[in-house]
């Protein structure tokens, strides 16, 4: 199946997930969610690299800073906009999602821009549910909704 726009068929395109290495650092500072100059990888942090050994995208996660200490937290996850679509998110969640279980969490929260519909439904379809909860935030001298998702762990 072709995906248009990314030049890429989605039946050829594999991914491998795999702990972030520093290593990865300079790539990953081309990312947009990418915490600036951040050298440590963190409780989760995972990258998907396609066939060719390039970063597709990646996805941080660990402990909820404003829940018990059995909830986690998924801080950002981001894909290449030309990986969009082939599936690297979708690994990436699922083996962070897997970790974070493995390490005693039983339940794991997200934010996104609430204005975003088609984050929205990936995270749906991946058993993410709206919580009902709003909070707003600053970034770059503007203000932006978010919307907390939720899902269990266990």
């Amino acid at each position: 199946m072709w995906w248009p726009g990314t030049g890429r068929s989605l039946s050829l395109v594999s991914y491998r997930v795999r702990e972030a290495r520093p290593a990865d650092v300079p790539a990953l500072d081309g990312f947009r969610g990418w915490p600036s100059g951040r050298a440590e990888t963190g409780p989760v942090a995972l990258v998907a690299v396609d066939e060719d050994g390039l970063l597709a995208g990646f996805v941080l996660a660990g402990p909820a800073e404003e829940h018990e200490a059995v909830t986690a937290e998924v801080y950002v996850l981001e894909v290449a906009r030309d990986h969009w679509g082939c599936g690297a998110g979708c690994d990436l969640l699922a083996t962070a999602v897997d970790r974070l279980g493995r390490a005693g969490f039983d339940r794991a929260v997200l934010w996104i821009d609430a204005l975003n519909v088609g984050a929205r439904t990936f995270y749906e379809r991946h058993g993410w549910s709206a919580d009902a909860l709003d909070r707003q935030v600053s970034r770059a001298g503007a203000d932006q909704l978010q919307a907390r998702y939720s899902r269990p762990l266990a």
